[in-house]
């Protein structure tokens, strides 16, 4: 069976567990010959615990849950005096990362591994770098 074909069949499987399924059906992303291969992807909707002291404070987010909010348009009040801590090094820490560098805090991005371990798109970390300004490695 063609792929298409294929996820044609599971979209209304997905919608039924709550999947958002865009205003563009997958035919016509298929049909638009603009698009060489189309893709489709589902990314998380809840973000993972780790499991240490103080998580559950007010003033601390998952990514998902921070980028949720600020794309809802809630007040975040981030500044210079704000100091952040993001854990982890995937597309959804490097995208909350930047997103209180560009409403002034102060930033700080903790990974386990190094910086070309990060699983997070290499342009976004990149420019997480060039955004940051200088910094301290380790």
């Amino acid at each position: 069976m063609h792929r298409v074909a294929a996820l044609l069949q599971e979209v209304p499987d997905l919608a039924a567990l709550g999947a958002l399924v865009p205003q563009r059906t997958v035919r016509e992303l298929d049909e638009d010959r603009r698009l060489e291969a189309p893709e489709r992807a589902l990314g998380a909707q809840q973000g993972v615990r780790l499991g240490v002291e103080g998580e559950d404070a007010p003033n601390v987010f998952s990514g998902v849950d921070f980028l949720s909010r600020f794309h809802h348009g809630e007040q975040l009040n981030l500044g210079k005096d704000v100091v952040v801590i993001v854990v982890g090094g995937g597309d959804t820490a490097i995208d909350a990362a930047r997103i209180c560098k560009r409403l002034g805090a102060n930033v700080t991005i903790l990974y386990r591994r190094t910086l070309v371990e990060m699983p997070a798109i290499k342009e976004e970390v990149e420019e997480a770098i060039k955004e940051a300004g200088p910094q301290q490695r380790g």
